[in-house]
């Protein structure tokens, strides 16, 4: 009634739940862009405008229990919107609030540019992150980023405490590989446990989704230098070869929230360490796509689907979990949030991302590009996305490209702004 959009977080009674929905909206952007964008002008309404609050986002709409810092995944959301809907009027109504949001997120819980939690709820429950968390703030480093997008699109100035976006983002991107960039491992620590922090948890975990915040604007094209490319490449070689469970006997393969080097379970740091979520191998699987390795990318994905068993509309957050040998079980704490469970956890519909994955789909204000795999042979006819309807074709090992039956030469480039909005382009 009047417009308003709600998806409730199963089990659980929350509505609209930022960190959940941030992964699950893929199904929104892709079938029914008009949802997600609702749902983000549901927390534009919602989101205080003065005093010490201003500019907080909640965890679930009109419902903060989880208590999480969620301002760095609003802004990446933002800007990921903006690049989909390309709709400059739908921006400028969210950029106050993602100025507010970054200055109040700075302001509460700042830690040497980074974001610190004494208690460690860094929006994986039980798995407690005390102080600066890979998770939460590679999200920051691009938030900032996307803040900085932000300004320059819309010609407005973003200060954080008088500092500017641009200034801000590197010095937090310093200051996150000085706290947590592991040199012998090739991976962003968990964690760096600052003064005060509680204890608790392993520091040097891997967590397969430290680079969520990356995956969160990898349709933009233009977002290639906030972290290096060679770490990026490095710490998803090591995640999708270290954090692997394999266990044949049980019919599984999968990778596994956080393990120590040397494939080791990290049983010390609570249960939802051990679990494989769903949305964490989704994302390691794009994110190894996108740096180019289609050969891991696409064994991420098939594996994911693989250890469903077909049990698509009953996918739970994870699929199984680790034992102190390494072997795959059902989780005792929670047994019925593992696959199948009914009714399903809405993270499972970032899955819509294969789609834009196996295009190289990717979007500015200008443009849609395309940069499909080429290890695949694949076709999509009249899929609609981001206002682009697009017949497609793609031989695997292809060399070369035609749109509209008129070769290309380099990337393929579609324009946004002209009047046809409706493009047939073959790969061969």
């Amino acid at each position: 009634a009047g417009g308003e959009f709600f998806e409730i977080e199963t089990p659980h009674q929350w509505v609209n739940t930022m960190d959940v929905l941030a992964y699950s909206n893929w199904v929104y952007l892709i079938n029914w862009p008009e949802l997600e964008r609702a749902d983000l002008n549901q927390y534009f309404k919602s989101m205080p405008t003065e005093e010490q609050n201003a500019g907080f986002v909640w965890h679930s709409l009109f419902s903060d229990s989880a208590d999480y810092a969620e301002e760095p995944t609003f802004l990446v959301r933002v800007w990921r919107d903006y690049l989909w809907f390309n709709d400059p009027e739908w921006l400028k109504t969210g950029f106050p609030h993602a100025l507010r949001a970054a200055n109040r997120t700075n302001r509460v819980d700042g830690y040497e540019d980074l974001i610190a939690s004494k208690h460690g709820n860094q929006s994986y429950d039980l798995w407690k992150m005390p102080g600066v968390s890979a998770y939460v703030n590679i999200a920051w480093v691009y938030g900032l980023y996307a803040l900085e997008s932000m300004s320059a699109k819309l010609g407005e100035p973003a200060l954080i405490e008088g500092i500017a976006a641009k200034a801000k983002r590197a010095d937090a991107a310093t200051s996150l590989d000085n706290l947590l960039w592991n040199d012998r491992g090739h991976y962003w620590n968990l964690f760096s446990r600052t003064p005060g922090a509680d204890q608790g948890s392993v520091p040097e975990s891997a967590l397969t989704d430290q680079l969520f915040g990356k995956w969160m604007v990898l349709v933009d094209p233009h977002a290639t230098d906030v972290l290096p490319e060679d770490k990026v490449k490095l710490a998803l070689e090591t995640l999708y070869k270290n954090n692997l469970l394999e266990d044949p006997a049980a019919g599984f393969r999968g990778w596994v929230n956080g393990m120590l080097p040397g494939r080791k379970p990290d049983t010390h740091s609570g249960p939802h360490a051990k679990t494989a979520w769903i949305g964490a191998q989704l994302d390691l699987g794009s994110l190894l796509g996108a740096a180019g390795d289609e050969a891991a990318s696409l064994d991420v994905f098939r594996s994911v689907e693989a250890s469903l068993h077909n049990n698509h509309l009953a996918v739970g957050e994870w699929n199984r979990s680790i034992d102190d040998n390494g072997k795959a079980i059902t989780l005792r704490e929670e047994p019925g949030k593992d696959t199948p469970r009914f009714p399903p956890y809405p993270r499972y519909k970032c899955s819509w991302e294969y789609l834009v994955r196996i295009l190289g789909f990717q979007a500015d204000d200008r443009y849609v590009y395309l940069q499909p795999f080429q290890t695949i042979d694949f076709a999509l006819n009249g899929v609609e996305l981001a206002g682009m309807k697009l017949t497609v074709k793609v031989a695997s090992g292809w060399t070369g490209a035609t749109v509209d039956g008129k070769k290309v030469a380099g990337p393929v480039r579609l324009d946004r702004s002209g009047a046809v909005k409706q493009h047939r382009a073959e790969f061969r």
